[in-house]
């Protein structure tokens, strides 16, 4: 008799030889070493974290860094000059991270908020017309004026306390606005939930 790991041949006439596949013990299932998958684990937790690392913009939610008479507006590709109009919103860019849009213009910041829906915008930004300070858009107070001069003839400007508002909307023939106001003025603009003063 022949050792199981060994081919048998038999012998059967008028059929020719016929090979006897040889049978072979079971094999005990492999095991992982601990080592393997310790090192898999790290190697996933490293590729999030670079992924994470090398995904665009900052980690925080902050007003951009303009540099006037350089930097072009997202939405009429003219280059941005007068930091009173200046205007940008901050979007989520996925890893934690977010992403600028930056304008000459308030009003065309929400021309092009409202051309890309797919922005999920999580920070506006205007200048205060007065002292050139960054503003949170929601709360700043807004003056409209036709006969306002701004970048992209929209005519609009923001301070960042009521009084100011109302000084220049008396000096310009104006209306004194809010952030949601703003929008509403866009009626192609999507509704959405914005914070913002009286």
């Amino acid at each position: 008799m022949l050792p199981d790991h060994q081919s048998l041949v038999t012998s059967n006439p008028g059929a020719g030889h016929r090979r006897v596949r040889p049978q072979h013990p079971a094999h005990p299932p492999r095991r992982v070493p601990w080592a393997a998958l310790t090192f898999a684990a790290l190697a996933a937790a490293l590729a999030s974290a670079l992924a994470s690392a090398c995904a665009r913009g900052p980690a925080e939610l902050a007003p951009p860094y303009i540099v006037y008479g350089e930097d072009v507006c997202d939405e009429c590709r003219m280059i941005i000059t007068d930091e009173r109009f200046a205007a940008a919103y901050q979007f989520a860019a996925g890893g934690g991270r977010y992403d600028y849009r930056i304008f000459d213009d308030i009003g065309d910041m929400l021309i092009h908020a409202a051309n890309h829906p797919e922005h999920d915008v999580r920070a506006w930004y205007v200048h205060d017309y007065e002292t050139l300070a960054w503003l949170e858009a929601p709360s700043a107070h807004f003056v409209f004026s036709a006969d306002l001069r701004t970048p992209m003839a929209q005519g609009l400007a923001a301070h960042a306390t009521l009084e100011a508002a109302r000084a220049m909307a008396d000096t310009w023939s104006g209306e004194v606005l809010n952030f949601r106001d703003v929008r509403g003025r866009y009626s192609f603009a999507a509704p959405m939930e914005l914070g913002g003063q009286p």
